[in-house]
Order: C-alpha cells, then structure tokens, then sequence
C-alpha cells in the first residue's frame, strides 16, 4: 500500500481520498465520502476507531488509529492511520487530513511477540520454584507465583526494588555481592545462603542464577531460580547428631567389651591353673587324664573367645588360626613335650563359633 490520504470537512465528514486509497479499497470515491469509508472497516474495529477519532476531532488534537481495513481481494489488513488538525491561512478550523500506512507485517510480529511473551508467562508461573530476573543495576523486573509465595510479597511491591530494600542489610549484601561478581563474569552462578521472609521465615537455600544479554551482547540483567534445602539442611543436622551418639554408643561399647573380656579370660585362665595344679595332686591316671581334658576344653574356649573378641565378625572363625593356636596351648601342658614335634597342614576356611 502506498501512503493513502484523506481529508474531512469541520462536521467529522469525509471529503477526499488520494488515489492509493482508492486502489487499496477498490471503490469509487462516491462510495467513500462522508461516512462510506467505515463500510470498509472490520467490524470489531469500528467503535475504538469512532470513539478516538470523535475525541480528536473535538479536542482539535492529532490522533493515531489501528484498525483492520478491507483491502479490495477482500482480506482485511491492519492499518495505521494519522490524523491532523487542519486550519486556514486565517486561523480557522477547516477539519482534518490524514496519512495510512499498512502495518500488518508489523502487527503480525506484534502479535507473535506477545503470544511468546503469554508462552513465557504461563511457563513461569507453572514452575514451583521461586524465580525472579533482575536488570543489569539490580532491580527486580519480574518474578513467578512460587516467588511471591516464598517471599510472601506481590510482584507490584516487588518491581523497581533491590535487595536491600527486601531484605536484612547483612543478608542483603551478600546478594549483591555475588550479583556484580556473576555481571563482572557473566554465565552462570551456583551459591548457597539464607532468604529471610518478610514474615521473618528464615530458610536455607541454594541459589542457580545466569545472565541473559541485550541486542548488543552484554550482560542486561540475570535470572534466578532458589531451591529450598531448609528440610534437608535439619535432615542433615539430625544424621549428624545421630552419627555423633552412634560413635559415642560405640566408644561406649569397646570400653564393656574389653572389660567383659578381660574378666572372663582372667576367670578362665585362673580355672586352668586351678585344674592343672589339681592334676600335679593326683596319682590316679584316669583322674589325671580327666582333669587335663577339661583343662583342655577350657583352653579351647579361651581361645576361641580371644579369636572372636578380636575379629571383626563375632559370629565367625578363621578355621586354621583358631587351630594351631589351640593345638600349641594344649600341647604346652603336657609334660615331655620338648621330644616331641608337631606338624600341621590345615586349610583356612570360616567356620560359624557355634559350631565351635
């Protein structure tokens, strides 16, 4: 469309079309004076465009329309349409002249734009973390529902502030440190710090932040996203506690057990005394013998006792060292043992003590 210009008269009347209108219309300029141009206008258009050009023509102030007008193949286009005041050499109000242009390249883009920036929006607000974005000086620019929620603030209170205006200066500076070092080497950033809520809630966090440039490249602001770790920094501090008292159980435990053992291997070393002092008394063979056995059998249990004591499995024995070790603590209380030699071939293998 070439620029299209009309003129009107002081009564709002239409009085005069240039030639470009004429072909973009495809109507005779009988058709269009006075009121007949607006048969040409998209329905939905025809109020606003009354209402503006009414309010202009009263208050002989230019005006600029966007209406939907039928071009001559009948598809509508978006037009953009400037109106001026128009007065005689004399100072007199003559009515109006007026400049159109087709913009519907333009309001297409618009239009796009708008359904992304809608996408974006509806995007944000469905995302159940906290985020906000922020200008290159620090101010909020916008944020989702999860951050209003979180901060228990509206983004109308929220818009134009800083940091220090929303929270503790010592909290505070802290943001705006990592801001300017994130805007000093843009990309992205990861820290963890604390959030205080305007209600006083404190919460532990982990901010993930990037920068986004302008047309030029550089750094026009960033964006934020805060995940809570409130819970699991308490999760934490109870393993911690838990972990702690199991290490003291434990310490506690050692102590019992090397004083349990202690006991226990004094009172069964002090029974194979006993038994061996006893069979240095008797004369009787069988009696001798039995009493050797049971000091044995005791001397069995002591070392399986140790063995286990100090492995670190109470429920198991290695086989050949529990062996070896018993056949020599046996064989020492025999009398005569230095003509004799013991050999032994024993496989290692884990044996459960109860069979023991």
């Amino acid at each position: 469309m070439r620029l299209a210009v009309w003129m009107s008269g002081p009564d709002k009347l239409c009085t005069w079309f240039n030639n470009p209108w004429l072909e973009f219309t495809g109507r005779k300029i009988e058709q269009e004076l006075g009121d007949g141009w607006m048969e040409s206008l998209h329905p939905d258009d025809k109020e606003s465009c009354l209402a503006i050009y009414n309010h202009g023509f009263d208050a002989r102030e230019p005006f600029t329309l966007e209406y939907r007008l039928r071009r001559s193949d009948g598809e509508y286009r978006w037009i953009i349409d400037r109106g001026h005041p128009r007065y005689s050499s004399s100072g007199v109000f003559e009515g109006y002249i007026g400049s159109c242009l087709d913009i519907t390249e333009r309001k297409m883009v618009e239009f796009k734009h708008v359904e992304q920036m809608n996408f974006v929006s509806t995007l944000l607000h469905t995302i159940p973390l906290p985020v906000f974005y922020k200008d290159r000086e620090g101010r909020y620019i916008g944020c989702n529902s999860a951050f209003e929620n979180f901060i228990h603030i509206k983004f109308e209170d929220v818009k134009g502030k800083t940091v220090f205006d929303l929270s503790p200066r010592d909290i505070a500076e802290k943001y705006y440190e990592m801001d300017e070092a994130l805007f000093n080497n843009p990309g992205t950033q990861r820290y963890e710090w604390i959030v205080k809520s305007l209600k006083g809630d404190l919460r532990f966090v982990i901010f993930n932040k990037a920068t986004f440039n302008d047309h030029a490249g550089r750094a026009a602001g960033l964006i934020g996203v805060i995940l809570d770790i409130t819970d699991q920094k308490a999760y934490e501090e109870k393993i911690t506690n838990l972990l702690n008292e199991k290490d003291f159980l434990l310490k506690e435990k050692e102590i019992l057990l090397k004083e349990v053992h202690h006991r226990i291997k004094n009172n069964m070393s002090t029974i194979s005394s006993l038994l061996h002092l006893q069979s240095d008394t008797v004369d009787d063979p069988a009696a001798v013998a039995a009493l050797n056995d049971a000091r044995a059998r005791v001397l069995s249990m002591m070392i399986i006792y140790d063995k286990l004591y100090r492995s670190a499995d109470f429920r198991n024995i290695e086989v050949r060292d529990y062996l070896v070790n018993l056949i020599y603590e046996i064989f020492a209380t025999f009398p005569g043992r230095k003509n004799i030699n013991i050999k032994h071939d024993v496989d290692d293998f884990i044996l459960d003590s109860k069979v023991l």
